[in-house]
């Protein structure tokens, strides 16, 4: 299965009804079903992703889950270099960065006068 079979025109039309900056909730529960349910928070993947990836290369190389406001993962290095390098059809735009900003007028830390006692 290709990158192109994997992504094809309904992700297209779903990209572009998509809502940016819109809050989803992290799911907790256990995972399922790494193919279709997967979670990079998950006790199981934090402690050892590696068997997970390599199941996920054989029988189902670009996983999806709704977890996280919806999110795909490539394990393959050859679609994960096809989807680097397609800027028309991928991009970074929807990932998660804040612009929240501490305001201007509060004390860097480190910079309050050190604690001391008599």
């Amino acid at each position: 299965m290709t990158v192109e079979d994997r992504f094809g025109e309904g992700l297209e039309e779903e990209r572009k009804n998509r809502v940016l900056g819109t809050y989803s909730e992290t799911v907790t529960d256990p995972v399922s079903d790494w193919a279709t349910d997967f979670s990079h928070v998950d006790p199981t993947w934090a402690a050892d992703p590696y068997p997970i990836q390599d199941d996920l290369r054989q029988r189902c190389p670009i996983a999806r889950t709704e977890r996280f406001g919806g999110a795909w993962l490539p394990t393959r290095y050859e679609d994960v270099a096809a989807i680097a390098y397609d800027t028309e059809h991928f991009s970074s735009r929807a990932i998660l960065i804040s612009n929240n900003k501490p305001p201007l007028d509060l004390a860097p830390a480190g910079d309050a006068p050190p604690i001391t006692s008599d």
